[in-house]
C-alpha cells in the first residue's frame, strides 16, 4: 500500500499533523443468494448459499412493525433471532395469512459478524381446509352433495395417476 500526502500553501510551507487508519476489508460477508420455500400457514424454510458448516443469524419479524434488524447476535426492535449452522433453517410458529420480513447475517466467530443481508419477505398461507388430515376426517353420508376446496391442503405425496384413465391426485382432503 502507498499513501501520498500533499500540502500546498501560497504563502509558506505548511506542516500539519494527521492520523491515518487502515482497516482490512472483512472476510465475513453476508450470504447473497437467499431463498424462501415450503411456505405453509405456520412455517417457512430459508436457504442460504453458504457453507454447510457456516454459522448464521436469521432475524425475522412482522412486515407491519419489523423494519430495522439488529447487529451481531442482538435483535432489532420487534425482531426475533434464530442462530443456525448450515444452509437451511425453518422459521416456525408463524401466524396464517401474515406478512413477514427477514435478514441474514453471518456469525464468523470470536465476536465477528457480517453486515445484514438485504431484506427478504414472504406471506404465510391461509389455514388448511376442513378435512385436511385423514386422522380428523369428517363423516359424510352417501348420496349427499358436499362443496369444498383443496386450497392450502397438505400435500398427500401420492403419485399422480395421469394417463391411466384415473384421476390426477394432488393435494387432497378427506
Amino acid at each position: 500500500y502507498y499513501i501520498r500526502v500533499y500540502s500546498w500553501s501560497s504563502v509558506q510551507p505548511a506542516q500539519k499533523t494527521f492520523n491515518i487508519c487502515v482497516v482490512k476489508n472483512s472476510d465475513c460477508l453476508p450470504p447473497t443468494t437467499i431463498t424462501t420455500s415450503n411456505i405453509t400457514s405456520a412455517s417457512a424454510d430459508v436457504t442460504v448459499d453458504g457453507s454447510l458448516t457456516a454459522d448464521y443469524i436469521l432475524e425475522y419479524g412482522l412486515q407491519s412493525n419489523f423494519t430495522t434488524p439488529g447487529v451481531d447476535g442482538t435483535p432489532g426492535a420487534n425482531g426475533t433471532v434464530i442462530a443456525f449452522t448450515g444452509n437451511l433453517q425453518q422459521i416456525s410458529g408463524l401466524t396464517a395469512l401474515t406478512g413477514y420480513r427477514y435478514f441474514i447475517r453471518r456469525d464468523c466467530g470470536t465476536g465477528v459478524y457480517s453486515s445484514n443481508s438485504t431484506v427478504r419477505t414472504f406471506t404465510t398461507l391461509g389455514p388448511p381446509p376442513a378435512n385436511d388430515v385423514c386422522a380428523n376426517a369428517q363423516l359424510i353420508a352417501c348420496g349427499n352433495t358436499y362443496t369444498g376446496t383443496n386450497v392450502n391442503a397438505t400435500s398427500d405425496n401420492v403419485p399422480a395417476l395421469v394417463g391411466s384413465g384415473g384421476p390426477t391426485i394432488t393435494n387432497g382432503v378427506w
